[in-house]
């Protein structure tokens, strides 16, 4: 199953709405202000909750 995370992009702070599955682990979605590549980090904590961390590429 897909779900819609908004987000600030990590470089200009814009929110983005990224489309993640729960067992995608890590991914790579750019953003639609400043067309950079944010690097996302997905997980499920214990009680099913979909957690996204949004990082740079250059960290």
């Amino acid at each position: 199953m897909t779900d819609v995370v908004t987000l600030s992009c990590p470089y200009c702070g814009a929110p983005t709405d990224v489309h993640v599955e729960a067992d995608a682990g890590h991914c790579i979605e750019d953003c639609m202000v400043c067309c950079r590549a944010i690097e996302l980090i997905v997980r499920s904590d214990d009680a099913g909750a979909l957690q996204v961390q949004a990082l740079r590429g250059d960290e």
